[in-house]
């Protein structure tokens, strides 16, 4: 029997690092994902994921008009701050922002908001004039 050592994938806690660790005894060599699952033969693939941490941010209009989006990313690191500017089309007005966008900024077309780890639903409200 071969002895395997699993070690799941760290886990946090209040600032502090735990891992886990499980001896077992298997007849046969196994492989082992980051979560210190076994992995029987038939379920082996290759390649991998990758998982890109951050903030997401997802905008909606109404009505007609465009965002413009500085920086433009797929993933925002934590605490960048991210400018948004409502532009109208022609005969058309910006009304306001809904979403996660603070109540203090919410009829300002052009606003900088902080982004952090989470995913910010904001929407462009426009009108006719």
């Amino acid at each position: 029997m071969k002895r395997v050592i699993i070690i799941s994938s760290a886990l946090f806690l209040m600032g502090a690092v735990a891992i886990g660790i499980l001896l077992i005894n298997r007849p046969e060599p196994v492989e082992l994902n980051l979560d210190g699952i076994i992995i029987e033969p038939e379920q082996i693939a290759f390649g991998a994921e990758t998982v890109e941490e951050g903030a997401t941010l997802n905008l909606i209009t109404e009505g007609n008009g465009s965002v413009e989006v500085s920086p433009f990313e797929k993933v925002y690191p934590a605490g960048t701050r991210i400018k948004l500017s409502a532009r109208p089309h022609e005969g058309w007005i910006f009304v306001n922002w809904l979403g996660d966008v603070p109540e203090r900024l919410a009829t300002k077309s052009d606003i900088t908001i902080p982004v952090f780890d989470s995913e910010y639903n904001i929407t462009a409200v426009f009108a006719k004039k």
